[in-house]
C-alpha cells in the first residue's frame, strides 16, 4: 500500500524547506530588529514635536496676552482723545463765548 522507501529526492527535499524555514525565521527577525530600531526613532521625534508643541502652546498663550495688553492700551489711549477733544471743545466754547 504504503512506499516507506526514502529517496535522495526526498531527503533533498525536506532538507531543502528546513533551510528556507530557517532563513525565513532569521530574516523575520532581522526584520524586526529593523522595525523595533524605526519606532524608537519615531517616537523619539514624536516626543521632540510634543516638546516643540507645548512650546508653541505658549507661545500663541502669550501672543494672546500681549494683544490683550495693546487692546486696553489703545482703549485708554481713545478714552484720553476723547477727553482732550472734550476740553477742546469746552475751552473754544469759553473762548468763543467770552469774545462775544
Amino acid at each position: 500500500m504504503f512506499d516507506l522507501t526514502i529517496s535522495l529526492g526526498n531527503i533533498l527535499t525536506v532538507v531543502a524547506f528546513l533551510l528556507g524555514g530557517i532563513a525565513f525565521a532569521y530574516s523575520v527577525k532581522s526584520d524586526t530588529k529593523i522595525l523595533e530600531v524605526r519606532f524608537t526613532m519615531i517616537d523619539a521625534q514624536i516626543e521632540d514635536f510634543k516638546e516643540e508643541i507645548k512650546k508653541l502652546a505658549e507661545i500663541v498663550v502669550e501672543q494672546t496676552r500681549q494683544s490683550g495688553r495693546i487692546d486696553r492700551v489703545e482703549d485708554r489711549q481713545l478714552q484720553e482723545g476723547k477727553r482732550v477733544d472734550d476740553l477742546v471743545m469746552r475751552l473754544n466754547k469759553l473762548i468763543n463765548g467770552a469774545a462775544k
